[in-house]
């Protein structure tokens, strides 16, 4: 099944990275979801609705824009 082999990767991979800066194992996987939420949003946009915008974006861009946010998720 995609959708629980998904989540396993989040859980497996990035819950993980998140952990040392939580208080609990509950915010690890509230920060490797939210992560997972902007990573799957980007991938929608940019790769299955096509918006232009975001496909015009370079990978360096991308990495501009979303790295922060995600840093901040998973590192708090």
């Amino acid at each position: 099944m995609p959708a629980e082999h998904m989540r396993t990767i989040f859980a497996t991979q990035l819950a993980p990275v998140a952990m040392p800066g939580c208080r609990t194992p509950a915010e690890a996987a509230l920060r490797a979801g939210l992560a997972a939420s902007q990573i799957l949003g980007m991938a929608l946009c940019r790769y299955v609705l096509c918006l232009p915008p975001i496909v015009a974006l370079s990978r360096e861009e991308v990495i501009e824009w979303i790295a922060p946010t995600l840093q901040r998720y998973l590192t708090g």
